[in-house]
């Protein structure tokens, strides 16, 4: 939870962060997940997230609905050439995700350490220039076979809090 308290900073991120980042802020969420058949709706849930950027080189988010706090942090491996995301589940939990980018909008990441099983895909992708919508559509699978499909909508809500900002120098 280190990086989580340390204050926002987008100052110098490194250029492969820059351009695939949400913006820093308030943001709401709705996660839809259906059966093993898209048409069926089994659950529908909102939650909050707070995204902001520290050390040029990770974006870090707080997410929590009604029940449990998550925490993510998202950077780019430089030696694999690919976009790292480690998930902080509410159990203790740390999934892996490991991501490509493809367009100048789309991320496809894929889960490489896995819970209880489960192995997801999601491409994510960015709805608008300025970084404040943003969808992620994905298969959940256990086994090799398809047991739901994920569907998530995010909507910027707000400015970052003044708490977790860099405090102004006098």
């Amino acid at each position: 939870m280190g990086l989580w308290a340390k204050p926002h900073d987008d100052r110098r991120i490194i250029k492969e962060l820059a351009n695939v980042r949400v913006c820093e802020g308030v943001w709401k969420v709705v996660v839809t997940t259906t059966g093993p058949d898209e048409r069926e709706m089994l659950n529908t849930n909102e939650a909050t997230m707070t995204v902001k950027m520290v050390d040029r080189r990770f974006q870090v988010w707080q997410y929590s609905d009604s029940q449990n706090i998550e925490y993510s942090f998202v950077t780019y491996d430089y030696n694999a050439k690919r976009y790292r995301w480690w998930c902080v589940l509410a159990d203790g939990f740390i999934m892996e995700w490991s991501g490509e980018r493809y367009l100048r909008d789309l991320l496809e990441w894929e889960t490489v350490k896995v819970h209880q099983g489960i192995r997801m895909t999601v491409r994510e992708t960015l709805l608008t220039e300025d970084r404040r919508k943003l969808k992620m559509a994905g298969e959940i699978k256990r086994d090799d076979e398809v047991v739901a499909y994920r569907k998530d909508e995010l909507t910027w809500l707000s400015e970052l809090p003044e708490e977790h900002r860099l405090p102004e120098v006098k």
